[in-house]
């Protein structure tokens, strides 16, 4: 490595540590909302202290095609849920319940419901 290209990535690196402590050094610090991220004394006193609401999110575990994550639907659904108890103030999130209905809903038979039981994370 030439000494220019080495000087390069230094100074690529203090920039990035210098970004990184800038925003360390201002980021907020966030109560926990995740009901299986606290214990059960954190738990008692976050009740205690009037946590009223418990939010259950549902998402779920489903084929998507090859570009796409099998849990999509869980994410989405824990980040949607933190930000709505986050906004209410007084609510905890329960952990995600990965469920797709898909056997006990009757539907017409479509190409996209027999397509979807050929793969392996169906719920059919």
């Amino acid at each position: 490595m030439s000494n220019m290209a080495r000087q390069s990535c230094q100074s690529i690196i203090v920039l990035i540590a210098c970004a990184v402590w800038a925003i360390s050094a201002t980021a907020q610090v966030l109560e926990p909302v995740f009901i299986e991220e606290l214990t059960w004394p954190e738990l008692r006193d976050a009740i205690s202290a009037g946590k009223t609401t418990v939010i259950l999110p549902v998402g779920g575990t489903e084929q998507n095609g090859p570009h796409m994550i099998i849990g999509k639907h869980n994410l989405i659904i824990k980040y949607t849920s933190e930000q709505i108890a986050r906004r209410l103030g007084d609510a905890l999130v329960a952990p995600v319940v990965a469920y797709v209905p898909e056997i006990s809903i009757p539907r017409p038979v479509t190409y996209a419901s027999q397509a979807r039981s050929r793969f392996p994370t169906s719920t059919l």
